[in-house]
């Protein structure tokens, strides 16, 4: 049915949006449903979004407006892409990577928008300053003190609301430097001998942090300020416990390439330098035998077996 001006329209138009849910509504109108009890703010991160972030609530329970989200996948329905999401399990990425949910409450099943910008609305325990950072927490909505995101403030449109900067890619590229404090997984060298030492990999170790790339959040560690870091390049391999412990090194929060197995800290440097005082030469005088020596920094290395050459006696002439 074609809708003309005049007084008639408007009195059609009326009628028609009246008899349309609140949803069908805000639709129309070109704006977001409003939860029950918080306003949509004027400057919401979704309204005139080009490119919308739909999700699907799969954590059994009602996502409260401005909750911290995880991606556990996605999934289409009707020809649109949702996030399949569910409460936090971790608070580093390990389970996938956070979303935060808009304005609106959104029941166990149903669909709802996320933030689609660098700075969002998160429930927030506590009362952190500018500057301080967050993080997720495993069965909970909300952040608290860690060290994941920087928070901008706080944000009046509702009580434990923070505006805080979010990042992408659950960790992906962040650095640390740690030092290790305990080996727990080691692989069996098939023999003492150092060739056979150096071949085993994968161990695994427990490591303080010592600095982090700017712009990165620290590693979530354990009760005893321990996080894991995994040797799958062989640096450690093979190597005595007593020499381990106390090295330094860096590792790289990664993934596999199809972004859905657990990040893990993997070590991709460690100091094997190790100062050796080498002889570079030697003169002869007519009353000494001199040599020149130097302390060098060499990678650490690995006794071969000695290399022996038969002596036999020389001729008298």
């Amino acid at each position: 049915m074609s809708i003309s001006s005049g007084k008639t329209t408007g009195v059609r138009h009326t009628r028609l949006v009246a008899a349309l849910t609140a949803a069908q509504r805000d639709a129309l109108l070109g704006r977001l449903a409003q939860s029950r009890d918080i306003k949509a703010p004027k400057d919401s991160n979704h309204q005139n979004s080009s490119a919308p972030i739909y999700f699907q609530n799969q954590s059994g329970m009602e996502v409260p407006p401005y909750a911290c989200m995880q991606v556990v996948g996605t999934t289409e329905s009707g020809g649109q892409n949702y996030l399949l999401i569910k409460q936090p399990a971790d608070g580093d990425g390990t389970n996938g990577w956070y979303v935060f949910n808009g304005h609106c409450r959104v029941a166990d099943g149903e669909k709802g928008l996320c933030h689609d910008g660098v700075l969002v609305r998160s429930l927030t325990e506590g009362s952190p300053a500018a500057g301080d950072k967050v993080s997720p927490q495993a069965n909970s909505w909300y952040v608290k003190e860690g060290s994941l995101f920087p928070v901008a403030g706080a944000d009046d449109i509702a009580a434990g609301v923070y505006r805080i900067f979010i990042t992408g890619g659950g960790g992906g590229g962040q650095q640390v430097m740690f030092t290790i404090d305990e080996v727990y997984s080691t692989a069996v060298a098939a023999s003492d001998h150092c060739d056979d030492k150096l071949r085993d990999a994968k161990d695994r170790y427990m490591a303080s942090c010592v600095k982090v790339s700017c712009g990165s959040g620290a590693p979530v560690t354990d009760e005893n300020g321990q996080f894991e870091v995994i040797d799958y390049l062989g640096f450690l391999t093979g190597r005595e416990e007593a020499d381990v412990i106390g090295k330094t090194g860096m590792a790289t929060y990664m993934s596999d390439c199809d972004g859905y197995e657990q990040c893990e800290w993997v070590i991709t440097w460690i100091d094997w330098f190790r100062e050796r005082t080498v002889m570079t030469g030697f003169t002869i005088t007519d009353t000494n035998l001199c040599f020149d020596f130097e302390n060098v920094k060499v990678w650490d290395h690995c006794l071969l077996d000695p290399q022996c050459i038969p002596l036999t006696d020389c001729e008298e002439y």
